[in-house]
């Protein structure tokens, strides 16, 4: 595959940046290395896209892999579904990245 250089690294100050609330965290858990993937959830507005103040997380730990959404409750990041097995402690790591994450 041939890299075009002038179309590769397209810089337009017109574009608008959607990626800067999405991050991926690698943690260590039980001797094996996982991750989770957290992004805000977007919604069509009049100037683009708006964000709803809910976050998509898609984690891969020993329960398998796992997407869910997130919602701010109490002063704490948890999932909207209450059925999700997902593990306390990776929980409350998963609320302090996003608590302490620089959007």
């Amino acid at each position: 595959m041939t890299k075009n250089k002038k179309t590769d690294n397209i810089e337009n100050e017109n574009l608008v940046d959607y990626t800067s609330g999405v991050f991926k965290k690698n943690f260590s858990a039980d001797g094996c290395k996982y991750y989770f993937i957290i992004a805000p959830e977007m919604y069509p507005d009049m100037d683009g896209l708006g964000n709803t103040g809910k976050m998509h997380c898609l984690i891969c730990s020993t329960k398998g892999t796992h997407t869910f959404l997130l919602t701010k409750s109490n002063g704490y990041w948890k999932p909207e579904d209450k059925n999700i097995i997902i593990d306390d402690a990776l929980l409350k790591l998963i609320d302090h990245e996003i608590t302490n994450h620089k959007f």
